[in-house]
């Protein structure tokens, strides 16, 4: 399923475009109403938008018009509201296509109000916790465990690693990695460098040197281990 999220604040939009990923479903991210619009007009569909409301009712209301209008009820909305706003919004625009819910501050508290409203509306989502060969991630704590010792990873080396650990045996390319991990489409620059930087982060983190290889000018692929963690850390 393709979630969309309309949100001008790169911080809260980026929330929610990584939760969506670790509930394991595809995010199409907008900055404005404006991007929106575009992407309506040029054919191109989701199947759920999220709308960040704006503090200001002078600003929301309006707002809240121009997406039902670009929508046209194709689809369900979800408006994200702060604690000052949810009384109203939830009286002038809830119905049974749309929802209000509260606006989250973390990641954990989105994750967890993104999968309680996919469950809510019977939309199937990855479960919590991803495990494979001794490897145990806790997908809305970024926590990573191997044998029981957990590994500190970064954020971004954590989506990372689920993403290899998701597709075990098959080849990511680049652009695949940056458009799902880091929700950009780059060819070069300092997206492509700093995926490389992660992924060797978590090849030494993780103990995957041998197993997450470089395939020339395509990707990286996570093969299958047999040998043990200290076996591929040495």
């Amino acid at each position: 399923m393709q979630i969309a999220v309309l949100d001008p604040i790169l911080r809260s939009r980026e929330l929610v475009r990584r939760s969506i990923c670790r509930l394991g479903h595809v995010p199409v991210t907008f900055t404005s109403v404006d991007e929106l619009h575009e992407h309506d007009a040029a054919g191109g569909s989701f199947d759920m938008l999220l709308l960040a409301c704006p503090r200001d009712p002078a600003v929301f209301q309006p707002l809240i018009a121009q997406v039902r209008k670009i929508l046209r009820g194709r689809m369900p909305l979800i408006l994200s509201a702060c604690k000052s706003q949810f009384r109203v919004i939830s009286i002038l625009h809830a119905d049974t296509s749309s929802s209000v819910v509260h606006a989250p501050y973390s990641f954990e508290d989105t994750y967890r109000l993104l999968e309680v409203e996919l469950r809510r509306r019977r939309v199937p989502v990855a479960d919590r916790v991803l495990e494979w060969q001794g490897y145990r991630f806790v997908l809305d704590q970024d926590h990573v465990e191997l044998a029981g010792v957990p590994i500190k990873l970064r954020p971004r080396e954590f989506d990372l690693a689920v993403a290899f650990f998701r597709n075990v045996n098959r080849l990511l390319t680049r652009e695949w990695l940056t458009a799902n991990v880091w929700g950009k489409i780059e060819e070069g620059g300092p997206i492509s460098r700093s995926l490389d930087v992660s992924v060797s982060g978590i090849r030494r983190k993780l103990g995957l040197r041998s197993r997450l290889q470089a395939i020339w000018g395509q990707g990286y692929q996570l093969s299958g281990m047999s040998e043990s963690f200290e076996d591929q850390r040495n």
